[in-house]
């Protein structure tokens, strides 16, 4: 997982396709589909400027007050991982 403290950005463009409540990220480049929940939305929208994984969860927590502590601390970290993978964000100094 991205360290805590690191801030990451979006790192390339991916297109953009939403229906209902799911966004998928179409990585063209990487030739995948990436599909993002109500917290992964967040977690999409807050990287298009600098954040950190633990100030996204602060966020978030914020933002869904009905969703637990422990499903939002679970849910950023493994995104992150995610989008770190697949080169999607990228660490900025």
């Amino acid at each position: 997982m991205p360290g805590s403290s690191l801030r990451y950005i979006r790192h390339r463009p991916v297109r953009e396709e939403r229906m209902d409540d799911v966004l998928f990220l179409i990585d063209e480049e990487g030739h995948a589909i990436h599909m993002l929940d109500t917290i992964g939305m967040g977690i999409w929208a807050l990287l298009a400027e600098p954040t950190s994984v633990a100030d996204a969860k602060s966020v978030l927590k914020t933002a869904f007050p009905g969703v637990s502590a422990q499903r939002i601390a679970r849910d950023a970290d493994a995104l992150f991982a995610d989008l770190d993978a697949a080169e999607l964000i990228k660490h900025v100094s």
